[in-house]
């Protein structure tokens, strides 16, 4: 997923929450919001990548099967 497209899905989640404590969207949808923003921090935070890790992994797997 490339950044702007994390950008636009950052805006949607802060969107969610704020409108989710005003009651104008479901529970469900504000609990998605919640977590796709402490994957956001996190990410942040450590500056690593959730999906980035998954292709090292996938790349390390490979490396081990060829040898």
């Amino acid at each position: 997923m490339n950044d702007q497209l994390k950008h636009w899905f950052d805006l949607a989640s802060v969107a969610t929450i704020v409108s989710s404590f005003f009651d104008f969207l479901p529970h469900v949808a504000a609990l998605l919001s919640v977590i796709w923003g402490v994957l956001r921090l996190w990410e942040i935070w450590t500056g690593k990548s959730i999906a980035d890790r998954r292709k090292v992994r996938a790349s390390v797997s490979d490396e081990r099967r060829t040898e």
